[in-house]
């Protein structure tokens, strides 16, 4: 329907990112942490997805991170454009 008007990419993308941010958490610092903890689910040993020094550094930074990513601006993309950052 996008190449009928403008407004239907922007109409899914809003869907989509709302979607995307229902399955995340609200705070940047929080999904870092939460990276850094994981756990292998088969071997149930620790598997952190985030190295040591990044981590260190989010933690550090974490109220200057939390502040600068503002999520609203996520829907400011039409639909190309988050399907394209979502596949990165």
């Amino acid at each position: 329907m996008a190449t009928q008007h403008p407004d239907f990419s922007m109409l899914a993308a809003r869907i989509s990112v709302s979607n995307l941010q229902k399955m995340t958490l609200k705070s940047f610092s929080e999904t870092a942490t939460k990276l850094h903890e994981h756990v292998h689910p088969v071997t149930k040993q620790p598997a952190p997805l985030l190295a040591n020094d990044v981590y260190e550094v989010i933690q550090a930074n974490k109220e200057k991170l939390d502040s600068a990513i503002i999520y609203d601006r996520d829907f400011e993309f039409d639909y190309f454009g988050f399907k394209t950052l979502e596949r990165r």
